[in-house]
């Protein structure tokens, strides 16, 4: 994985949690915390534009976005896929949302 090796960690020792604890409720809710997060980071750029490029109006979101979608794809990657599959058209659906409001984001 191309990934920092603090993500890949963390995500999964979460997965390591969810496992021992055997618990649908801890990673519904970090992937229920994970889509609200998700849904409410300001992802707008401004249109003047600095040096030839735009810039982020909120920075701390764009940085955001870029860590928590390198934790998902870890942690979404090492869990059971039947746990999953509860959020994958939820989660499918509001990043296609995002990605359609926001076309200058990457991620």
């Amino acid at each position: 994985s191309t990934l920092p090796p603090v993500f890949r960690r963390c995500a999964l020792l979460w997965r390591d949690v969810i496992a021992l604890s055997q618990s649908d409720v801890l990673y519904d809710s970090i992937l229920g915390a994970s889509l609200e997060i998700l849904q409410r980071l300001d992802l707008r750029y401004d249109e003047r534009m600095l040096e030839d490029e735009m810039r982020p109006r909120n920075e701390f979101d764009q940085e955001l976005l870029i860590n928590l979608a390198s934790f998902l794809e870890t942690f979404v990657q090492d869990t059971d896929s039947d746990s999953f599959a509860p959020w994958a058209s939820q989660l499918l659906r509001v990043v296609v949302d995002r990605a359609s409001k926001f076309e200058r984001c990457s991620s």
